[in-house]
């Protein structure tokens, strides 16, 4: 499968995954990754400024595949949301700048 996720492939009951920085930010992919840590082992390695290949098995019998296609839109969700924060990190700072320049002179 070729993506903006370069491919996943399923073997002896893990999900292997590689991840290009370059479209999902180590963080997005750590985020993305931590609410699985309780039911799945999660082994990342790589290069966190181009290719971050992920490793996970679960610790129950699962759909792999139906999983993976989860984690793929969790990324997906999770790479929304920080660029809708970072569009507006500006906004929010110059509403918080103006409020404490108004308490201050008080």
């Amino acid at each position: 499968m070729k993506s903006n996720i370069d491919y996943y492939q399923i073997k002896e009951n893990r999900i292997f995954l590689k991840i290009n920085t370059s479209v999902y930010s180590f963080e997005v992919i750590i985020s993305t990754l931590y609410p699985y840590l309780e039911d799945n082992y999660i082994i990342l390695d790589g290069d966190r400024n181009s290719t971050v290949n992920v490793e996970i098995k679960p610790k129950r019998k699962i759909d792999l595949d139906e999983f993976a296609n989860e984690i793929f839109n969790r990324l997906f969700l999770y790479n929304i949301h920080e660029m809708s924060q970072n569009k507006n990190r500006d906004i929010i700072d110059n509403i918080m700048k103006n409020t404490l320049n108004k308490f201050n002179k008080k």
